[in-house]
């Protein structure tokens, strides 16, 4: 449904002149009807809903993927948005975006190292969410799969026939420079609900086509809108072990995103992306929103993209 335009020209009427400053601009959304290949439905979006996708791009941006590939470095960013009435009387969601150049000779040094010295405290409470594609799954399974989740996850559309198999939690980071030691796994056992590693797996073995490559991401919410996310990518056998691992092991980041949180140790940080591999967190990528910095460690192990999209 995403479609690069070759030039303004075409939408007439625009409140926004395009300058040479954005070097996409993306017919987004539309209110005309569509059926996607694979549904036996015909889907429409509101009027309405082009505008809330429009303020949402202008209040926070909207980074440009490939197919959803969120721990891939994005190949830009859209941070202007209009939603634009047409001579059919529909409406267009537009975006204007431009490129974000690689740094292959960024600082590769340990981030998380910085969490050694901090104080120890009691992990608060937290509120979890998962989020997993209702279009991996039969009707019957999401159901299974919010009941099982005791009300926590909730399924998002992803237009496409058979979207990547990506299962998520998303933390809100309420919490400064502190490190925990035991608690911060306790109580996202708790927000989250026990034995998730298993449930993970349940989960995956129960959407269509399983055999595919299985990814599970923590997701840290920073104050300021900035995320940290850590990605585990998996075989289906090999799932629960690694999502049980990388748990574990997310006391590390859960210090390192109250770092940040606390004094912006990655200044103007926007997003960044670690891996567990081996029940330790490596630092793939960040950006500041201008420029994406690479790690030594993540262009020698960067995922088989080929791979996951099953190509």
């Amino acid at each position: 449904m995403t479609q690069e335009l070759e030039g303004q020209e075409q939408w007439e009427g625009s409140t926004i002149q395009l300058e040479s400053e954005y070097d996409y601009v993306i017919r987004a959304l539309s209110t005309r009807p569509v059926k996607i290949e694979g549904d036996d439905f015909v889907t429409s979006i509101a009027r309405t809903a082009l505008e809330d996708a429009a303020d949402q791009v202008n209040s926070s941006g909207l980074w440009i993927n490939e197919e959803h590939l969120g721990f891939m470095p994005p190949q830009g960013i859209c941070s202007l948005a209009e939603v634009v009435d047409t001579e059919d009387n529909e409406a267009d969601l537009i975006l204007y975006g431009t490129r974000l150049p690689l740094d292959l000779a960024a600082n590769s040094q340990d981030l998380l190292s910085g969490i050694a010295d901090l104080p120890r405290a009691e992990c608060p409470d937290l509120s979890a969410s998962v989020a997993f594609c209702r279009r991996n799954f039969d009707p019957e399974v999401v159901e299974d799969i919010i009941r099982e989740s005791d009300g926590k996850a909730h399924p998002t559309e992803r237009h496409s026939e058979l979207p990547l198999l990506e299962i998520s939690i998303y933390l809100s980071v309420v919490w400064g420079a502190k490190q925990f030691f035991g608690s911060f796994l306790k109580k996202l056992g708790e927000s989250a609900g026990e034995a998730l590693a298993a449930k993970v797996k349940s989960w995956a073995k129960r959407s269509k086509e399983p055999d595919r490559p299985v990814i599970f991401c923590i997701v840290f919410e920073l104050s300021d809108g900035s995320e940290i996310e850590g990605f585990v990518v998996s075989t289906l056998d090999e799932l629960e072990t690694r999502v049980d691992s990388a748990l574990n092991a997310a006391e590390q980041l859960a210090a390192f995103a109250g770092l940040q949180n606390d004094q912006e140790i990655i200044p103007n940080l926007k997003k960044a992306v670690y891996f567990c591999d081996d029940g330790q967190w490596h630092l793939g990528w960040f950006t500041d929103g201008s420029v994406i910095s690479c790690t030594e460690w993540f262009l020698e192990n960067r995922p088989d993209v080929d791979e996951l999209l099953g190509r």
